[in-house]
């Protein structure tokens, strides 16, 4: 060891010392991960026993630092943070140490070493500014100039070797950064070979943001030719392909600085590489499908069932994109599989389905394993165009399998379209309906769609994203700033209990589901993890809750037992193993009534015990109602509900339709809700869901499309939201979703003032109109005229939707079939009721109210009504 990391190691040592018994945060910088094991080392020699060392891997996620070094054992004389630049919850971890920094003084005795690097010191400051004031200076252990070159010269000896990957080198080492970080603050000069090595290095483990190109930019301005510049050509058109695909309204422009870029690397002796040549065929083949506008390919219907080359929106005829297929494809020897893939695209563009077919099949022999979705598309669409769409159903639904839209949602997008034709033109409607929802389903996850109808919104997901993105659509959906305010009831004690109620369709669930939850997953307030737990489900409600709780007491224990890396695995905690723990709910049998709220009570105090604030959230409330209409089985919940409330760090959330909240009236006659005085419905208890100002409704409609391949005119805009207020002065946030579908996502795109305009008098009635007749086609032909009259018997005059059973609707569409005879009056209804009371709940054009003993359907709105009855 240096002379210099001795002293100040020793300097380090004598602060330990001095803060013996009490808590002080100390941080100790070093950029080299190897240097810091060696002065670890070295205070595990001094300290012996006395040094408790937690680690923060990537598998622990978020965690609560004062938790974790609360564990300490006994006799703990200083604590050691470590791993820090590894984690990649590093901001959550140090804004929750933020919000519990008085917890560190409250429940530690013993000096906290934090182990930092230049960049984890930085977010230290930014993301957690209240603990880090009370750190002295750091103690600084840096690294000589042959240090910091020898390690940059080992961490990329092998970045050309990952760099022609598609998907790079998995993460930058730490010591990688740390030592470019030290070399920059230091102002060491490198090779320009060497300091390229390192921006490439760093341009693959940014991905697709910005820093990267950046990166790989400077890395062009310091080699322009051979090897290194093939490679990262390479990375700048993976780049630009994948910026257009993360911004929809950029796509044809970023495809074709993609194309220039991969060219380049083509050029290249070291860039003819099967991945360079997979990826160039990609951009070149996306260009081409947006011959004639903007993604068309994922928007557009198939234009009839048996086009085949048109039914992904594709253009018929020879253009220069298409060419350019064509030409690349006979030039493609290295990737041979590749090649007949894409001259069967190029043939179906001709409707020569008979050569693209051959194509496909020729493809699909080869060992190109990795394209065999893209493959099996070719020959589905081939056998469509054939019309032989029985047969063209087994390839792609082979393809629909093997192609994952987290992988490739684009891909995917398409095989669910031909699959969509092919059941069409097989006349199986129902299983066409369903890929149809899945598609819709698809494109509204990952960004394709701007508007999702009448569905519930959900967190989006980006490409190439396995898990769940953060909740930036509600943002742009226009509720943050609820979701704020529903957050902080649950800092406010005298908001134990929320009554969440609003008109249908203004977004309830979708804030729940998408919005509420996530956030409250990230609180922590007065030291304690936040547990949101929804229940939607209302026939056996109790079962379904302790099932939910046990889950989540589990695994926060799993986490806590995990993240202490001196404890052996934990038992069992369901079970009575753990004395904090809630007991297990076994088989019951009939005596489960009895001891249920018990059981509930159990697990809400062992929350507590834990350190977490549970709230639990009944979405979709009014279901509560049906399920249990006589006033015993309420008054089950009643009681829970007030047993609850009596729980320390529990919150209540109901969140069910405004026409139902008087429902809740009984609560106070019959719970004694002492905590709300008896007063339910209190304006205290209850938030109000509203609909939309109109400057609100145009901020949302512009940023949910500003991502998205479609812009809509200024001029268009204001029009559109003035016809959406007229009735009310508010734009209700459901019919702005299902018309705004209409206008970017319909057969003919409505993307300007002339062209809405031309719809008529009453445009916006038009594009409802426009949705009815879509939902009526997706029954099939053999259901149309079946559809048309359930809708209308779902319709009064005036304007009003009544809530009806199948039953009434089997009588009132016989009534409307002018028939005399009673056997005539039984032969009435031709068709698949069951699937036509489906399709219009899967559009979100109705739902269904479960009751006893028959369920009853209902439509969305009242607006509906007109455009039904004049139809």
């Amino acid at each position: 060891m240096s002379t210099e990391r001795e002293a100040i190691l020793i300097r380090l040592l004598r602060a330990i010392a001095l803060s013996e018994g009490e808590f002080a945060l100390l941080l100790a910088r070093c950029n080299s991960l190897e240097i810091r094991d060696r002065l670890m080392a070295e205070l595990r020699s001094h300290l012996n026993s006395g040094l408790f060392v937690w680690n923060a891997t990537p598998a622990l996620g978020v965690v609560n630092l004062v938790d974790v070094l609360e564990d300490a054992p006994e006799g703990t004389q200083a604590a050691c943070v470590t791993g820090l630049e590894s984690s990649p919850d590093l901001n959550d971890i140090l804004a929750i140490a933020n919000n519990a920094r008085e917890e560190f003084r409250k429940r530690l005795a013993f000096p906290v070493v934090v182990w930092v690097t230049d960049e984890v010191e930085g977010k230290l400051r930014r993301r957690s500014p209240d603990l880090a004031s009370w750190a002295a200076p750091p103690f600084v252990f840096a690294l000589d100039r042959t240090a910091l070159q020898g390690i940059l010269e080992r961490e990329t000896a092998d970045v050309l070797e990952w760099a022609f990957l598609p998907d790079g080198k998995p993460g930058v080492a730490p010591e990688l950064m740390g030592a470019w970080q030290e070399c920059q603050r230091s102002g060491v000069t490198l090779s320009p070979e060497l300091e390229a090595r390192v921006l490439l290095a760093f341009g693959m483990e940014a991905g697709s943001d910005e820093k990267a190109r950046e990166a790989l930019e400077r890395c062009l301005v310091l080699v322009e030719t051979g090897d290194l510049a093939a490679a990262v050509r390479y990375r700048l058109g993976l780049w630009w392909e994948r910026h257009g695909k993360l911004n929809r309204a950029e796509f044809l422009d970023c495809c074709d600085r993609a194309k220039e870029y991969l060219q380049g690397a083509w050029a290249e002796d070291a860039g003819r590489h099967p991945n360079v040549g997979l990826a160039l065929g990609g951009v070149l083949l996306g260009l081409a499908l947006t011959e004639g506008g903007v993604a068309e390919m994922l928007h557009s219907p198939p234009k009839s069932p048996n086009s085949g080359g048109l039914l992904d929106g594709s253009s018929a005829g020879g253009s220069e994109r298409w060419g350019a297929v064509a030409t690349f494809a006979d030039h493609l020897d290295v990737l041979p599989g590749f090649a007949c893939g894409l001259r069967a695209e190029v043939a179906l563009t001709r409707q020569d389905f008979a050569t693209a077919r051959w194509e496909a099949e020729r493809a699909l022999q080869t060992d190109d394993r990795d394209r065999t979705g893209l493959y099996l598309l070719g020959l589905g669409r081939s056998l469509l165009g054939l019309d032989r769409a029985k047969e063209a159903i087994t390839p792609l639904e082979q393809a629909k399998a093997i192609v994952l839209p987290e992988v490739d949602p684009d891909l995917h997008i398409r095989v669910l379209r031909a699959l969509h034709g092919a059941y069409t033109a097989a006349k199986d409607y129902r299983q066409a309906f369903a890929v149809k929802c899945d598609r819709a389903a698809v494109e509204t996850q990952y960004g394709f769609r701007a508007f999702m109808g009448a569905g519930r919104l959900r967190p989006q997901r980006r490409v190439g994203a396995l898990g769940e993105a953060a909740t930036e659509e509600i943002a742009a959906s226009g509720r943050q700033s609820d979701i704020d305010a529903l957050v902080e009831r649950v800092k406010r004690n005298d908001c134990r209990l929320t009554v969440v109620h609003g008109p249908s369709g203004v977004g309830k669930s979708s804030l729940i589901q998408a919005g509420l939850v996530p956030a409250l997953r990230k609180v922590i307030h007065q030291s304690r993890s936040v547990v949101p737990v929804v229940i939607e489900q209302y026939e056996d409600w109790q079962m379904e809750l302790v099932q939910k709780l046990q889950a989540t007491f589990s695994i926060r224990q799993l986490e806590k037992s995990h993240s202490s890396l001196h404890s052996p695995p934990s038992p069992p905690i369901l079970g009575g193993s753990d004395p904090q723990s809630p007991p297990e709910l076994g088989d019951l049998g009939g005596e489960r009534k009895a001891v249920m709220l018990p059981d509930l009570l159990a697990h809400l105090h062992a929350n507590d015990r834990h350190n977490l604030i549970t709230v639990l959230i009944f979405d979709q409330f009014e279901e509560f109602f049906f399920k249990h209409p006589d006033v015993p089985g309420r008054r089950q919940f009643y009681d829970f509900l007030r047993e609850t409330l009596n729980v320390p760090y529990v919150w209540v959330f109901l969140s069910l339709r405004e026409d139902y909240v008087h429902y809740l009236l009984e609560c106070d006659r019959l719970a004694n809700l002492t905590l709300i005085n008896n007063d339910i419905l209190n304006k205290n208890v209850r938030y109000y869901l509203g609909n939309f100002s109109q400057e609100r409704a145009k901020a949302v409609i512009r940023e949910l499309t500003e991502k998205s391949p479609y812009r809509l005119e200024e001029g268009l805009i204001d029009r559109w939201v003035a016809d959406l207020a007229a009735e009310w002065g508010e734009v209700r946030p459901i019919e702005l979703q299902v018309v705004g579908a209409q206008m970017v996502q319909g057969e003919e795109k409505v993307l300007t003032s002339a062209a809405y305009e031309a719809l008529g008098e009453r445009p916006k009635q038009a594009l409802v109109e426009r949705w009815l007749t879509e939902v009526v086609r997706d029954c099939g032909q053999e259901n149309e005229e079946l559809a048309q009259r359930v809708l209308f018997a779902l319709t009064e005059e005036p304007e009003k939707r009544p809530v009806k059973t199948k039953t009434e609707l089997v009588r009132e569409v016989n009534l409307l079939t002018p028939v005399l005879s009673i056997e005539e009056r039984e032969q009435a209804i031709q068709g698949d009721l069951d699937y036509v009371l489906s399709v219009p709940i899967g559009a979100g054009l109705a739902f269904e109210l479960p009751a006893t003993p028959e369920a009853s359907y209902q439509l969305i709105h009242d607006y509906l009504v007109p455009p039904i009855r004049q139809q």
